[in-house]
């Protein structure tokens, strides 16, 4: 994860916007490629799992 200022992790919901956001998770969701996704949002593939799981 990146850190911010102070040197603790930020967040993937603080680093995207919030309609970035709903837009990766519905695609995740909806069966769209996690690769692909992963790519295009500039995260992990194991971020995108995290983010279903929760």
């Amino acid at each position: 994860m990146a850190a911010s200022r102070n040197g603790q992790p930020r967040a993937i919901r603080d680093r995207l916007d919030p309609d970035d956001y709903r837009r990766l998770l519905a695609a995740a969701r909806g069966g769209y490629c996690k690769k692909a996704l992963a790519a295009e949002y500039e995260i992990s593939r194991r971020s995108i799992y995290r983010l279903l799981a929760g």
